[in-house]
């Protein structure tokens, strides 16, 4: 018979509620902990996909879905209108200024404050420039005239205009924060100057003295395109539909863009160790919110069950009983839940910026933004954590009889029966036998207290597995490396690594200099045409799925043009002073540095990029052709575009050995699919106008280091902010500072961890305590003292965190040694060391409050009578 009393069962869940406040507290604090970590950790990951969006909106220099490029006006409003364009702006090139040179700006008119916001150009103060001598500058435009940041403040610009050389003063209508990331500064001047320096000149003009600068990647008076659409999804396919709907042929008619930062986020930013990093965390904070949550309801209903057995005799069903604790529970949720995320998005954003530190991301001084999706996910996983916690226990309230819950003590089976032992009547066999009556209770602690030492472990384990010395190394050659900021900031904004010369003449006459070595990069090489072995590696690297074939990187279409010989194989050439060869990393073969001088010798470098090594496509003892730069050698740039290099001479090496070059000895770039060469020193320099020295090491005398450094600080403060310096000193503290970040996140979270087993213990114990109160009158009554009783109650605490010691001591052993230890393989600077550190950190801990909980407790029953607590007992 089916009977209706769902509003009695919802007043009596409340009622519930209001009576357990204990079991509240403690399951209120956990659902709280559980929520923070979940937050935490998305709002980390979350983070993480935002800071490298915004890196490379930053380098495309917009955050529209894309645009188009160098188009007429006509053709501009013929493609826009389109119902799938949802909003666009537009700018005109005019010029580059030429009395800057720290830094390239571009004079472009914008369409509106919509370009100014597609573009990332956030006015600090003013406005558009609406005058004819008005204009909008950034302040390292600013900094390089040194002139202040104020409106109204004259800037004088040159510029080449259709052949003519222009001279203007503009006062300032608004400035904004310039941007080293963006790989130019821009200023914007009013549509009545462009309609006044173009009403000079008729489209036909213009169009000839374009087609006439076949070399230049912007064209006078042709529209730049900013557009977005309903979403980021199918960005290419809707911009070559577009275009086709008006009437054009994409990339031949009509050049289009995909903004970088939208692809890069859908193709998977994240490397594969930091995905793992990632999943395990999550495994930790959903298994130790379940350990604690299930413990604290489990235990519940087992103090409850006569309750429950009473409901069921009234004739309440099984699934009101389990909707009667679900609702406790979700009743629970509501509350703490809001209040864990809320918790863990303010942690969140006061960690990102000390996770970023001492990373290539510092430099975009990234705060986390808000994302719904954050709370989204936090708040389902933290659900659903709690559900699963709660589905057993509610299980439990709704299959007991009534006959069952009137019998029920709570103790579980002791299995003595005939078993002889002489340790039965001691206190330590005692506490033992206590623990056994109900295991799932005794594992559920003893795991959460296992978590939280084996989380500590793990995090201090592989934070002490850094090695500096192996890191610096890496990262730096001699004392300290003098180079453009291209090369100093981590990742270059552009290929530009022109270094000053007065900069590295001055360096040289400082005191203490007692060793320089260059490196040199050609930048712009021939590619190239991969010999018959060669090719055939390439396409075995292909056909096992060990190429970038994203988007991003050109598709399948590259990749298959060097298949078909259509193409050959770009990358990075590089030559070294001598001294500087025995860095490199030999994979295979071997360096001789005699014969490298004689100029018959180059290395070729592990084929992919550093995160995804391939192998070689060249073998030592191989021959590989190469074509050389000479000083007549020009790009040929045609109708079509870039079609190879003039002039070029064709020179045939013997390949010494495959290499991997250092970060220390690299341009910090990549290209995909590509190649990268060391060639001799010779060879390279015959074309200086393409080669150039990338960067500079020296080694100084201790002494002179803080002099040296001073200099250096000098010359780019004063003379040329693009000169970057790296010093083994600042390496070494960022160093510090990257594996502090770790160990404060590590220890953080084992915090939390530790916490909530620390919670389940107490609840155990406490809980324990009060539903054995029956039982301790009984061995109060058969000649147990109080001292007795209180020892056994201690010991059952302490063995509690000695199982946890064991276990984890064992499990902390083999997983750092089957886990981390696997990092050797994919960190160059990672070696193995395992240690104790955390054990003696979190342990003796655990057995203080192990031993303070029982005690506590105990001192509470120990204020009633033996009178009393039989009288208590037989209610």
């Amino acid at each position: 018979m089916k009977n209706n009393n769902g509003a009695l069962i919802r007043r009596l869940s409340v009622k519930c509620l209001r009576k357990n406040k204990v079991r509240n507290l403690f399951a209120a604090a956990a659902i709280v902990l559980t929520g923070l970590m979940f937050t935490v950790l998305f709002s980390l990951g979350i983070g993480f996909i935002q800071a490298t969006q915004t890196e490379l909106m930053r380098e495309v220099g917009t955050k529209a879905h894309g645009g188009l490029k160098r188009v007429t006006q006509e053709q501009m409003e013929e493609i826009v209108d389109n119902p799938l364009v949802k909003n666009y702006s537009w700018d005109i090139f005019i010029g580059f200024a030429s009395n800057l040179n720290q830094r390239q700006t571009e004079i472009r008119c914008p369409s509106g404050m919509g370009e100014l916001e597609n573009t990332m150009v956030h006015l600090e103060e003013g406005g558009l420039a609406q005058a004819r001598d008005e204009m909008v500058v950034d302040t390292l435009t600013l900094d390089e005239l040194n002139l202040p940041h104020k409106i109204g403040q004259l800037v004088p610009l040159k510029f080449s205009f259709m052949g003519r050389e222009v001279t203007e003063t503009f006062r300032v209508s608004g400035w904004y924060e310039g941007d080293l990331v963006k790989h130019a500064s821009t200023v914007y001047v009013s549509p009545a100057y462009w309609e006044e320096l173009r009403g000079q000149y008729t489209n036909e003009e213009v169009d000839r003295w374009n087609q006439s600068q076949q070399g230049n990647t912007e064209l006078v008076g042709k529209y730049q395109v900013h557009i977005n659409f309903g979403n980021s999804r199918h960005i290419e396919k809707n911009l070559k539909k577009i275009i086709e709907d008006a009437g054009y042929i994409p990339d031949q008619e009509v050049e289009y863009g995909v903004n970088w930062g939208y692809i890069s986020t859908k193709t998977g930013s994240m490397d594969p160790l930091t995905v793992g990093i990632f999943l395990s965390a999550l495994l930790v904070i959903l298994t130790t919110g379940y350990l604690i949550i299930y413990n604290v309801f489990q235990i519940s209903i087992v103090q409850d069950i006569q309750f429950y057995g009473l409901l069921k005799t009234l004739g309440t069903t099984k699934r009101q009983l389990r909707r009667l604790v679900r609702r406790q529970v979700m009743l629970l949720c509501a509350g703490a839940v809001p209040l864990g995320m809320l918790l863990g998005y303010q942690t969140a954003r006061i960690l990102m910026p000390l996770i970023f530190r001492g990373t290539d991301y510092e430099y975009l001084n990234f705060r986390l933004q808000f994302s719904p999706w954050i709370f989204l996910f936090s708040g389902v996983f933290s659900a659903v954590t709690v559900w699963l916690s709660s589905r057993k226990p509610s299980k439990i309230a709704g299959k007991v009889s009534p006959v069952e819950a009137v019998k029920y003590v709570g103790t579980g089976q002791e299995r003595l029966r005939t078993r002889k032992n002489r340790l039965r009547n001691r206190l330590l066999s005692m506490a033992l036998s206590n623990m056994g009556r109900n295991r799932k209770k005794t594992v559920m602690v003893v795991s959460s207290l296992t978590l939280s030492v084996l989380v500590l472990s793990l995090v201090m384990t592989a934070a002490g597995s850094f090695k500096l010395d192996a890191y610096l190394d890496d990262r730096i050659i001699g004392d300290f490396i003098l180079a453009n900021t291209n090369y100093t900031l981590g990742s270059p904004r552009e290929l530009d690594f022109t270094i000053d010369e007065e900069y590295l003449r001055g360096a040289d006459s400082q005191k203490g200099v007692t060793g320089r070595q260059d490196m040199y990069l050609q930048v712009g090489s021939p590619d190239l045409i991969p010999a018959e072995k060669a090719l055939q590696r390439y396409r075995d690297f292909y056909e096992r799925g060990q190429l970038k074939t994203e988007e991003i990187y050109g598709g399948t279409r590259e990749i298959e043009k060097v298949m078909d010989g259509k193409k050959g194989i770009s990358g990075h050439r590089y030559a070294y002073d001598t001294e500087l060869l025995q860095y490199l990393k030999v994979v295979e073969g071997q360096i001789d540095l005699e014969k490298f001088e004689t100029g018959k010798f180059v290395l070729v470098t592990v084929f992919g990029e550093e995160d995804r090594p391939t192998g070689s496509i060249y073998q030592p003892g191989e021959r590989i052709t190469i074509d050389l730069l000479t000083k007549g050698s020009k790009p040929n740039i045609g109708e079509k575009g870039f079609s190879g290099w003039s002039d070029t001479v064709a020179k045939v090496y013997e390949v010494m050995a495959v290499v991997e070059i250092p970060a220390s000895m690299s341009c910090h770039s990549y290209v995909a699919n590509g190649l990268d060469l060391i060639l001799p020193r010779e060879d390279l320099l015959k074309n200086s106008r393409y080669t150039s020295i990338m960067a500079v090491s020296y080694e100084v005398e201790k002494n002179c280091r803080e002099a040296f450094s001073s200099y250096v600080d000098s010359y780019i403060r004063s003379m040329n902010s693009k000169m970057g310096c790296v010093t083994r000193e600042s390496l070494a503290r960022e160093y510090e500072q990257w594996i502090g970040t770790v160990r404060l996140i590590g220890v953080s979270l084992s915090f939390v961890v530790s916490l909530i087993a620390v919670l389940n213990f107490v609840n155990s114990i406490l809980t324990g305590i009060h539903a054995r109160r029956q039982e301790f009158v009984v061995l109060r009554s058969v000649g147990m003292t109080q001292d007795q009783l209180k020892k056994m109650l201690i010991l059952e605490g302490v063995v509690y965190v000695f199982l946890a010691s064991a276990v984890s001591l064992v499990l902390g052993v083999l997983l750092s040694f089957g886990v981390v230890k696997q990092l050797e393989k994919v960190i160059l600077f990672f070696q193995y060391q395992f240690t104790v550190l955390p054990y003696l950190m979190i342990l003796p801990a655990f057995f203080v409050v192990a031993v303070l909980v029982p005690l506590l407790a105990y001192r509470k029953l120990k204020k009633e009578s033996l009178v009393e607590q039989l009288r208590r007992a037989s209610v």
